[in-house]
């Protein structure tokens, strides 16, 4: 092998090297990145349980102090722990559908799983006012 060669292979070899470095450099960024991410959610969702009163996340009325899904406005709804504006308006959209009157009814909702579902349910009122008797109809 000649001088040049061995030259070319070394560079190559080092590219390598730094390529693989680099790699791995951008896996660790990622991964610390998103465990970052991840405890800045936990910590959101904490927060957020810790202002509402659970023991009352069931009761279907007016006076409920959480999060009417079935009146509640976009930005309301982005209130909501990963609720974001796309899945706030989705939400809307599908509840001009057809109201929803069990929380498993959430999950036609695209965007909305089981676990999204598990992450929001404590923090959401199913409330549907009664409509009021028209003049019409008496």
């Amino acid at each position: 092998m000649t001088v040049r060669q061995r030259v070319i292979v070394g560079f190559l070899l080092v590219g390598v090297v730094i390529g693989q470095f680099s790699k791995y450099m951008i896996q660790k960024t990622e991964a610390i990145q998103w465990i970052s991410h991840s405890q800045v959610h936990a910590q959101t969702i904490e927060e957020t349980l810790e202002t509402v009163d659970l023991s009352k996340s069931h009761v279907q009325s007016e006076d409920c102090s959480l999060i009417h899904i079935n009146t509640a406005s976009l930005d309301e709804l982005q209130k909501l722990p990963g609720i974001g504006p796309v899945y706030a308006q989705n939400i809307i959209n599908a509840r001009n559908e057809a109201l929803f009157r069990t929380f498993e009814d959430l999950l036609r909702v695209r965007g909305i799983g089981e676990k999204r579902l598990e992450i929001i349910r404590p923090l959401i009122c199913l409330f549907i006012s009664e409509d009021p008797v028209t003049e019409s109809e008496q």
